[in-house]
């Protein structure tokens, strides 16, 4: 099949995921179809077949320049959605309670 390399970036790999949530959305409990890991079956799928790649790389653009002329914004800006990876900003932690290592402590 070729070069099985995953193409998308991380960006696209979110992009996909939240639009896959919007045509097939949570529901009862249910996760939407961008949670379920079509995800990673699209993503080497693309990076095997130079037409697919095409097909999704225009898809992903024809989306984008719809929501800046819509909304003007990026698809995951107007959803409120920061598609980065968590670092280096990284996630926000509350304060590391050094008492939970008492038990691990008290073994020596």
């Amino acid at each position: 099949m070729g070069n099985t390399k995953n193409f998308m970036s991380e960006a696209q790999l979110e992009l996909a995921t939240q639009v896959l949530n919007r045509l097939v959305p949570p529901h009862d409990g249910l996760p939407g179809a961008g949670d379920v890991g079509v995800i990673d079956f699209m993503d080497p799928a693309g990076g095997a077949s130079l037409p697919l790649r095409r097909v999704l790389t225009d898809v992903f653009a024809a989306i984008e320049a719809i929501s800046q002329a819509d909304y003007v914004a990026s698809f995951l800006d107007a959803l409120g959605i920061d598609a980065r990876p968590p670092q280096p900003r990284g996630y926000s932690l509350s304060p590391f309670d050094t008492a939970i290592l008492e038990r691990v402590r008290k073994r020596d």
